[in-house]
């Protein structure tokens, strides 16, 4: 019985049921009514969500976020860090290095 009304058996039950199914559609309003749901309600929630928020959290949250982020936190952080801890690490250990070769001068001499 399943595979009669799949139309796997090979026999024209298939046809009948296909046609009986479009009969009960178009009976029931269901093409109308699905078709007006995906072009009006569906097309209208999609466009509506992918042009104004979806764009708008775009342009606005993730832009300013990564915006902020780059230019704030991690130019920030690259500044401060690199040219503070690093700088000042880098000239207080050429400044050791440079001492301590220059007191082991003194010493031989």
């Amino acid at each position: 019985m399943v595979d009669q009304i799949a139309g796997l058996d090979g026999s024209d039950e298939s046809d009948g049921w296909i046609e009986r199914m479009d009969r009960m559609n178009r009976r029931d309003g269901l093409d109308g009514w699905m078709d007006g749901w995906m072009d009006g309600w569906m097309d209208g929630w999609m466009d509506g969500w992918m042009d104004g928020w979806m764009d708008g959290w775009m342009d606005g949250w993730m832009d300013g976020w990564m915006d902020g982020w780059m230019d704030g936190w991690m130019d920030g952080w690259m500044d401060g860090w690199m040219d503070g801890w690093m700088v000042g690490w880098m000239d207080g250990w050429i400044g050791w290095i440079t001492l301590s070769s220059y007191s082991s001068r003194l010493a031989t001499t």
